[in-house]
């Protein structure tokens, strides 16, 4: 059987190693492309990833290329990160410059040579700009002032005790904990209320998760005096989604004070620059919460001693007032308690000549007097007694006459409570409607699909109101 004249594939990358050998072997080239599938082997100091261009309308790429980053390129990635503060990953755009290799067992790549720092640090700032400028000409509840910028989270006036709070942060934050720990471990024994709203807050593709925990938030109906932003230190990367629209203008809008602790030292997020207070850290944040009730609970204690200080001067002042009316109060008593003892003096003269005089005439008044009375009182008396006897009768019969009506009515309101009894009322055909353990009178108190209890007098049905309508033609209890 004859074959084609055929070389082996390793001759052919030979051949191939060769041509690429001598047409790139002494030539680097500066390439703007995005990083993508970035792994570091850090045992070998080794970067693998793949430099890729996309198209602008969609997510289709133009180009492809596997890249890495070893021994001076890799030293050039640290340099890189150093600069600008962000971590070599992907989905960062970089201006590189790359040298092309070819293996025969690997294929075709590209060698990082170097980083331009500058390039991308300018991209940060460029989309940051944006952004910012964005969210003042969409939003009217952001404004930009010489002082930098005032939204609608910013004019909230915090609380004076902040205590209940909702803490956006992922389950694994050592920032968080910090947080917590900072909080709990006050010396002066402040006690607080926290919830967690758990998500990732890293990477732009978790922006959904920061932004509906936000409005988890905001739907709970919990009153929360503050809302805690936090995320502990990373790379600049780290922290580019808090730099993103929907979170800034989120943030911006949000009802309740947000404070952020994102855990940068260097530059502030555009999160930072919406909400209502920014710190570097976590730990920074718990501690501007404990000086804000410090400060409230020092102005109580300055309110205080005020109030003791201005008391203990009224007071002396109405001491000093009420001793110099006593001595006047006791100066003018005595003088008026002698001038009546004067006149005391003389009445009691008068009283007692006026009064024997008086005696004298009123003892032969009253002996007049006396023998008229015995005289007037013998037949008076006789005539009560014929009245008292007539009085007496008459009383016996209508009491009589009284207990008797009585006793007639208390039976007939006897037989009327006995017919009126729910026993006797169930027994006749009626029911009761029970709903929510109450006695239903009023049928705007039911409502179609509720759960009613319909008692009778043998048995209690459990229903459920399919539809409700009025009696109109009147003859529904007719017997």
């Amino acid at each position: 059987m004859q074959y084609p004249p055929y070389i082996r594939l390793s001759e052919l990358a030979a051949i191939v190693g060769q041509v690429l050998d001598t047409r790139f072997r002494q030539t680097a080239y500066w390439v703007l492309a995005e990083v993508s599938g970035h792994q570091y082997r850090q045992e070998k100091n080794y970067h693998s990833f793949e430099l890729v261009e996309k198209r602008e309308d969609t997510d289709g790429l133009l180009a492809k290329f596997s890249a890495k980053a070893w021994g001076a390129g890799s030293t050039k990635v640290q340099e890189f990160e150093k600069k600008t503060g962000q971590r070599f990953t992907s989905n960062i755009q970089v201006l590189a410059q790359v040298k092309v290799v070819f293996h025969q067992q690997y294929g075709l790549a590209l060698d990082l040579v170097d980083l331009d720092a500058a390039y991308t640090v300018g991209k940060l700032y460029e989309a940051r700009h944006l952004t910012l400028q964005k969210l003042v000409q969409e939003n009217d509840f952001i404004e930009r002032t010489p002082e930098g910028y005032r939204t609608r989270n910013k004019s909230i006036q915090l609380p004076p005790v902040l205590q209940r709070l909702a803490i956006i942060s992922s389950l694994t934050s050592a920032g968080m904990e910090d947080f917590i720990h900072t909080l709990e471990k006050n010396p002066e024994g402040y006690q607080f209320e926290l919830d967690r709203y758990l998500t990732v807050v890293q990477g732009v593709d978790n922006v959904d998760q920061i932004v509906g925990q936000l409005i988890q938030v905001f739907n709970s109906g919990k009153s929360y005096d503050a809302v805690l932003l936090l995320r502990g230190g990373g790379a600049q990367t780290d922290f580019i989604v808090f730099d993103h629209y929907q979170i800034a203008r989120a943030v911006a809008k949000f009802p309740i004070p947000v404070i952020t602790g994102i855990g940068h030292q260097k530059n502030e997020t555009i999160a930072d620059l919406m909400a209502h207070t920014a710190t570097k850290t976590p730990t920074q944040a718990a501690e501007f919460i404990l000086h804000h009730n410090r400060n409230f609970e020092k102005s109580i204690s300055e309110l205080r001693q005020s109030i003791l200080l201005h008391a203990k001067t009224y007071l002396s002042e109405r001491t000093r007032l009420v001793e110099h009316l006593n001595g006047r109060l006791l100066h003018r008593t005595r003088d008026f308690l002698q001038l009546q003892e004067r006149a005391l003096y003389k009445l009691q003269s008068l009283i007692v000549t006026g009064t024997t005089e008086l005696v004298y005439a009123h003892q032969h008044a009253l002996q007049n007097f006396k023998h008229e009375v015995f005289s007037t009182v013998e037949h008076r008396l006789a005539g009560a007694r014929r009245d008292i006897g007539i009085q007496k009768d008459k009383i016996w019969t209508w009491s009589g006459i009284q207990l008797k009506a009585a006793d007639t009515g208390l039976r007939h309101l006897q037989t009327n409570i006995r017919l009126m009894s729910p026993d006797q009322i169930l027994q006749k055909g009626f029911a009761l409607i029970r709903a929510k353990g109450r006695i239903i009178t009023d049928h705007t108190q039911l409502t179609k699909n509720q759960s009613i209890e319909i008692i009778t007098s043998k048995i209690t049905l459990d229903v459920t109101v399919n539809n409700k309508k009025e009696n109109t033609d009147g003859t529904g209890f007719n017997v």
